[in-house]
C-alpha cells in the first residue's frame, strides 16, 4: 500500500503530522493528510465536541495533541471522548 503524502492548505493548524484543521467561510474543516474528513459550522459546539471526541476515540490523535493544538483543557477532551465511548453518537 502506498502512503499518501500530507499536503495541507496554507492556513491549516496541525494537530499532529496527519490531522489538521482550518476555517473558511464560517466553516471548520478537519483534514487527514490534506483530505477533508469532517466539517461543521464555526458556531456548532455539539459538532465540534463530537468531532474532537471522534478523532481521539478512533486513535487519529491523542488527547494531549488536541489539547495543545486547540488550546482547550485536556480534561474537556477526555470528557468528550468518554461521552462518545459510553453513549455513542446520540450524546
Amino acid at each position: 500500500m502506498q502512503k499518501q503524502m500530507p499536503i495541507f492548505p496554507e492556513k491549516t493548524k496541525l494537530i499532529n503530522s496527519n490531522i489538521g484543521l482550518y476555517q473558511q467561510d464560517g466553516f471548520v474543516y478537519y483534514l487527514h493528510n490534506g483530505s477533508p474528513i469532517f466539517c461543521h459550522a464555526k458556531e456548532d459546539l455539539n459538532s465540534y465536541r463530537y468531532i474532537i471526541a471522534n478523532l481521539v476515540v478512533n486513535h487519529m490523535c491523542k488527547t494531549s495533541e488536541v489539547s495543545k493544538a486547540l488550546g482547550i483543557h485536556i480534561k474537556n477532551v477526555q470528557r468528550y471522548a468518554k461521552a462518545l465511548r459510553d453513549n455513542g453518537t446520540d450524546w
